[in-house]
């Protein structure tokens, strides 16, 4: 039974950096990088560069396959990164935790990982980011033996790097798509990944990349019996990846080397390297490579007799794999293991483990493990002596055999290998020829010069016979030809002189222009500085009429037969009252603080106006026979501390109704001011009511008619000034009633 082919490549993540990933410093213990990362995040200050150094640190543990630290310095990254908002930073955290559920055998958890770093990456438009998940979430697939849809993932990502121009990252998928292609026996499409991935990494000197290629080529090889070229390529891989500090990957080469020892019997060999192979393994916490390690070894002690050991390093192994999810391995190591229960005559335990193989690889695809595994049951049938089934398998053993290495893959498998070969040949004789060649176009450029100055002289020498022949014959005609000659020169000796005279007569055009877009441009701006001071005056007017109204307004608040009237009411109450003078007083000092306060201010809301007011009538109430009866209805649609209005604008209205209609009466008087909001304007209307009126203005019609209120006055004007750049302007309206007065007032919101 072959070998296991050794697992593909995984990206590691650094923050915002795709790189591969390996092993620093030693494998215990803390090395100098992870301790300069501890120490930027225990002293650093800047909470975006602390998440870098956190997920930098989870990727350096998982690298060193610690994976509790890992994961919980991952976490930390993630926590802070949402409490930043910070997307890229999520992003790593979520790849470091989809590594650590992969490396750890859960595939479902690392899927949803990648999901979520998907998702961001999508969201940020970020191709590079996508492909990185994409490619990782193959290798889950890839894992537990689902290639087909590992194999769509791989190619996904490899389009995407193609997209962008990221040659470098197209080195891994290449490797990737190729491991796919070698367990599903399409050796053909392999060869040709690998070699692709040779080329890039050689182009762009990309060793890591170096080594995976050689080595897969030589797995292929292993798989085709052609152990000579399978064992340079590995070698070929084992002294690049001296130079590297990649322990994963050098457990790897050591592993396939002991494959070929394997094929050529030599077991001591290949249980050498299986050995140290599992020793690294086993310090990196390697669990894939040490299921391949714990099969290999079964195997050899199954060469060697050893059944007890041979069983107890499968059992190892098949335990991993379950773990990890790796169908495939346990397709391999259940095949091994029946080879055991045969050589014990253990027939029936041997053809149960062998169908449970089979179909696991049938349901996988794998074309050469089906093969092996039909050769196995035709020789457990021979031995039961069930000749028609030890027929019937070994015939489709011949099928997967013959579609597997037929000649027409070994020829294009070779073509391949002679075409890589030969391609660095065949470049630098094409730059050998370049240079030939422009050594030879030189050189023919020269004799061509040569041949061009020979006729040209050879012309000159024409010429001048000529002109002599014609000076012989011709004189009279030169003659005239000389005076024609002069006529043309003086004729373009004009031209020149209206040139010029043109050219000068164009520089004082434009001259004028620039002179006429000067005197323009310099106007405009005059014109728009005496605007801006005209407008500057008339808006400081403005002001100054505004100022000049709220203070009339101020006086208008506090009149002094107000004053007085309270000061009388408190004087006379302190006489006869005491408790009531002190409510007095104490209401009379808080109202007048805070007209005072509001006066200062330019626009106040209304549920402050409402408060004041509601101060105002109950001043007024203490001082009459009757309190004052009062209601104030707001519309719903109205948010009395989100509406404003202009400080005192009621108070005018209301002092109006209580001095003409409630102080010299004995009846009760009431007032009510409703608010509703009807588009841009506030619609306030205050009407009074008192028992009695109707009477004393049948009696006196005319008692107000001819005096002049300055209290409505100063409304009116102040609601033209707040109506002053509003889509509506204010106005205030007087309605008789029956019994009182009703004032509409129209505020502009």
């Amino acid at each position: 039974m072959k070998p296991i082919l050794s697992p593909p490549f995984c990206f590691r993540l650094c923050l915002f950096i795709l790189c591969l990933s390996f092993v620093k410093g030693e494998l215990y213990g803390q090395t100098p990088v992870i301790e300069n990362l501890r120490s930027e995040i225990q002293h650093g200050k800047d909470d975006t560069l602390k998440v870098r150094h956190l997920n930098d640190l989870s990727s350096e543990y998982v690298d060193l396959g610690l994976f509790e630290e890992a994961t919980l310095f991952g976490q930390q990254a993630l926590e802070l990164s949402q409490k930043l908002k910070f997307p890229s930073g999520k992003f790593a955290a979520y790849i470091n935790l989809g590594n650590i559920d992969s490396d750890n055998g859960r595939n479902e958890e690392a899927l949803k990982h990648y999901g979520l770093a998907l998702e961001l990456s999508r969201s940020l438009k970020d191709r590079r980011s996508e492909s990185v998940c994409t490619n990782n979430a193959g290798l889950v697939y890839y894992n537990t033996g689902r290639y087909e849809k590992a194999n769509e993932l791989f190619s996904s990502a490899l389009q995407l790097r193609k997209a962008i121009g990221d040659e470098v990252g197209e080195i891994d998928l290449y490797n990737n798509l190729g491991n796919v292609a070698t367990l599903r026996g399409e050796y053909a499409q392999a060869i040709a990944n690998y070699y692709e991935a040779l080329k890039l990494s050689e182009k762009f000197n990309r060793k890591e990349g170096v080594v995976n290629a050689y080595n897969n080529i030589g797995v292929v090889f292993l798989y085709q019996g052609k152990y000579k070229e399978s064992l340079d390529y590995f070698l070929q891989s084992k002294a690049v990846a001296r130079e590297l500090i990649n322990q994963k990957m050098y457990g790897n080469i050591l592993n396939n080397i002991g494959d070929i020892y394997y094929e050529l019997q030599e077991y001591d060999n290949a249980l050498a390297h299986y050995h140290e192979a599992l020793a690294i393994r086993h310090a990196i916490n390697d669990y894939q490579g040490l299921a391949v390690s714990y099969n290999n070894i079964g195997v050899i002690y199954e060469k060697n007799g050893s059944s007890e050991e041979a069983l107890k390093n499968y059992n190892e192994s098949i335990l991993l794999q379950k773990k990890l999810g790796d169908d495939a391995g346990v397709s391999a190591s259940l095949i091994n293991t029946a080879h055991i229960h045969i050589h014990n005559q253990e027939y029936p335990a041997a053809r149960l483990l062998l169908r449970e193989s089979l179909l696991l690889s049938q349901h996988l695809g794998l074309k050469d493990r089906i093969r092996d595994i039909y050769f196995d049951l035709s020789t457990l049938d021979s031995l039961e002596g069930n000749w028609q089934g030890a027929l019937d398998n070994y015939k489709l053993y011949r099928t997967y055999k013959d579609s597997l290495l037929n000649e027409t893959i070994s020829q294009q498998i070779e073509s391949l290998k002679i075409e890589y070969e030969t391609e660095k040949k065949e470049n630098e004789n094409i730059r050998l020829q370049l240079v030939n060649e422009k050594q030879m176009h030189t050189n023919q450029l020269l004799t061509k010069r040569n041949q061009i100055a020979r006729l040209q002289l050879l012309y000159e020498t024409d010429q001048r016979l000529l002109v002599e022949n014609l000076s012989r014959t011709q004189s009279d005609s030169i003659s005239r030809l000389s005076e024609q000659t002069a006529a043309q020169e003086k004729l373009a000796i004009r031209e020149r002189e209206l040139r010029a005279t043109e050219k000068l007569l164009n520089n004082k055009k434009i001259l004028a222009k620039n002179l006429m877009i000067f005197l323009l441009t310099g106007l405009a701006l005059l014109t728009g500085v005496i605007t801006y001071l005209i407008n500057k005056s008339r808006k400081a007017k403005l002001e100054q009429n505004l100022r000049d109204v709220e203070e009339k307004a101020l006086r208008a608040q506090l009149k002094p037969h107000f004053v007085f009237n309270a000061l009388a009411s408190i004087q006379k109450y302190v006489r006869d009252n005491p408790g009531i003078a002190e409510n007095y007083l104490s209401k009379f000092s808080h109202f007048t603080q805070e007209v005072l306060v509001n006066s200062e201010k330019k626009k106040i809301p209304l549920a402050d106006e409402l408060n004041m007011l509601e101060k105002y009538i109950e001043l007024h109430s203490l001082r009459l026979k009757k309190p004052i009866l009062y209601t104030f209805d707001l519309d719903p649609r109205i948010d009395p501390e989100d509406t404003f209005v202009p400080p005192a604008i009621f108070q005018p209205l209301v002092e109006n109704s209580i001095n003409h209609n409630f102080a010299s009466r004995d009846g009760q008087g009431s007032i009510n001011v409703n608010c509703k909001k009807e588009g841009n304007m506030l619609l306030c209307s205050i009407e009074d009511y008192c028992e009695g009126v109707s009477r004393r203005v049948e009696s006196q019609p005319f008692r107000d008619k001819n005096r002049k209120s300055f209290g409505l006055d100063i409304v009116r004007e102040r609601l033209n000034l707040w109506g002053k750049g509003k889509s509506s302007k204010g106005f205030l309206e007087l309605m008789p009633q029956n019994q009182g007065m009703r004032v509409i007032l129209g505020i502009p919101l």
